[in-house]
C-alpha cells in the first residue's frame, strides 16, 4: 500500500450524491442538510487519520534511525515504531484512539449509508430516458475531477518521490478508466478503490431499476442478504484457507443497501419498503453478522473491525437527530466533500510528508507541533478542494444536466 492509499484500507467512498430529496423533513430545495453535515464530518475523520499516519511515516525514519518504504498500513507503521515512539500522553492517546477506533472507516461506513440513501432514488424520477440519465449524471459527477486528481498524483510522486512508489504510463491509461482494479491494475490515487465499490453499486441499482425491482422490497431485502453471504463467504476463505478476498467489497455494498432501506425510517412522506421493525431487525442481522466476519476475516483485528462498523451505524442515525440545524460549515464541508476525498494524498505528499520529514529532528518529539502540521494539511485540503468544486465539479455537473436535458427532449 502506497502512501497516498488509506492508511488502513479506510478512504473515502464516492457518496457525496446531489439529488435532491425533497421528502426530507431538514431538506434545502436541492439537499438534505444533515447528510451534507454528515459527509462533512465523515471526510475530517477520514483526513485526521490518513494525515496522522503520513505524519509517522515522515517521523519514523529519524525515531528509527533508518529510512523506511511508503509501504504499510497506519498498524504496520506503529508495529515498526514499536517502543521506539516517544513516550508522550499526547501520542499515546492519539494512538490509542487511532489503534482502537478506526474512524477513517467509520467516514467510509458513513459515506457507503448515504450513497445508499441517495443514489437509488435518483433513478425514479420522471425521464425520457432514466438510464442514460443515470450514467450521464455518474459520469460527470464522478469523472472529470477523478481524472485531475490522478494527474495530479503523477506529478506528486514524479516531483516529491517516495521510495516504493512509482507509476507508469500504461498504468495511467488504465486508471483513466476507473476500473483499474477490475482488471488487476494499481491505484495511482490510491483513493480510487473505493470509487470503483461506488461503480459496482451504481450497476447494481441500474439493473434493479431495468427489471422493475428497484421498489421491490424482496428484491431489496434479497440483495442484502446476498451481500452478507458473500461477506461470510470471503472471511472463511480466509480463515480456513487462507485465500485472500476483499470482504470489504460485500460488506460495504450491504452497507449501501441498508443506507437505502433507512428511508423508511428516516422520511415520513415516503412510502417505506420495510416497516421500521424490519429495519432494525436487519440491522441487527448485518451486525451479528460483521462479528462472525470480524472474527474470521480480521482475527487478529477483531475488536477494531467490529467496533468500527457498529459505530458507524449509530454514527449515522445520531446525525439526523443531532444535525437538524447544521452549521454552514459543516454543510460547505459535504459539498467539496468528493474533492477533499480525492486531493488528500496529493496535499499529503506535496506539503505534510516532505515538510514534517525534512523538519523531523528538531519536532519529532513534540506531538503538538505535529499534530499542527496535520491541521494546516486539513486546512490546505480543503482550501484546494473548494476551488476544484467551483470550477471542475460544479462545471462538470453542469455540462452533464445539458446532455441529460438533450437526451431526454
Amino acid at each position: 500500500m502506497s502512501l497516498n492509499q488509506p492508511s488502513t484500507n479506510t478512504q473515502l467512498p464516492e457518496a457525496f450524491p446531489t439529488e435532491p430529496t425533497s421528502t426530507s423533513p431538514t431538506a434545502t430545495a436541492d439537499r438534505i442538510e444533515w447528510l451534507d453535515a454528515s459527509r462533512g464530518i465523515a471526510c475530517v475523520l477520514v483526513l485526521i487519520l490518513h494525515f496522522y499516519h503520513t505524519v509517522l511515516l515522515a517521523v519514523t525514519p529519524y525515531w528509527l534511525g533508518k529510512p523506511i518504504t511508503g509501504e504499510g498500513t497506519l498498524a504496520d507503521t506503529l508495529a515498526l515504531i514499536g517502543n521506539q515512539l516517544p513516550n508522550n500522553v499526547y501520542l499515546s492517546l492519539v494512538q490509542w484512539i487511532l489503534g482502537y477506533w478506526d474512524i477513517g472507516k467509520i467516514g467510509v461506513l458513513i459515506f457507503f449509508l448515504i450513497s445508499g440513501f441517495v443514489i437509488p432514488m435518483s433513478l425514479l424520477r420522471p425521464r425520457k430516458k432514466p438510464l442514460v440519465t443515470f450514467a450521464l449524471s455518474r459520469f460527470f459527477r464522478l469523472y472529470p475531477v477523478y481524472w485531475l486528481s490522478v494527474f495530479l498524483m503523477c506529478i506528486v510522486w514524479t516531483v516529491f518521490p517516495v521510495e516504493g512508489i512509482h507509476w507508469t504510463w500504461g498504468q495511467l491509461l488504465v486508471n483513466i478508466t476507473m476500473l483499474q482494479k477490475f482488471v488487476g491494475v494499481a491505484d495511482i490515487n490510491g483513493v480510487a478503490w473505493t470509487l470503483q465499490i461506488e461503480l459496482i453499486f451504481y450497476t447494481l441499482c441500474a439493473a434493479l431499476f431495468a427489471f422493475k425491482l428497484i421498489r421491490n422490497t424482496k428484491a431489496i431485502v434479497s440483495l442484502w442478504g446476498l451481500l452478507l453471504l458473500g461477506g461470510i463467504g470471503f472471511a472463511a476463505l480466509k480463515h480456513f484457507k487462507g485465500i485472500y478476498m476483499p470482504v470489504a467489497l460485500p460488506m460495504g455494498l450491504s452497507y449501501m443497501v441498508l443506507g437505502y432501506l433507512s428511508r423508511s425510517v428516516l422520511l415520513k412522506n415516503e412510502a417505506p419498503l420495510v416497516k421500521p421493525i424490519t429495519f432494525w431487525g436487519l440491522i441487527g442481522i448485518t451486525l451479528g453478522v460483521v462479528g462472525l466476519v470480524s472474527y474470521w476475516g480480521y482475527a487478529e483485528d477483531f475488536s477494531r473491525y467490529l467496533t468500527t462498523y457498529v459505530l458507524a451505524i449509530l454514527a449515522y442515525f445520531m446525525a439526523q437527530v443531532v444535525l437538524v440545524k447544521p452549521a454552514n460549515a459543516l454543510k460547505t464541508l459535504g459539498k467539496i466533500s468528493y474533492s477533499i476525498y480525492l486531493f488528500h494524498p496529493a496535499v499529503g505528499g506535496v506539503f505534510l510528508f516532505p515538510l514534517v520529514g525534512y523538519l523531523a529532528p528538531s519536532i519529532a518529539n513534540y506531538p503538538l507541533i505535529l499534530f499542527g502540521f496535520i491541521v494546516v494539511a486539513l486546512l490546505i485540503t480543503i482550501g484546494f478542494s473548494y476551488l476544484t468544486y467551483k470550477y471542475i465539479e460544479e462545471p462538470a455537473i453542469a455540462l452533464g444536466r445539458k446532455y441529460i436535458t438533450k437526451a431526454n427532449q
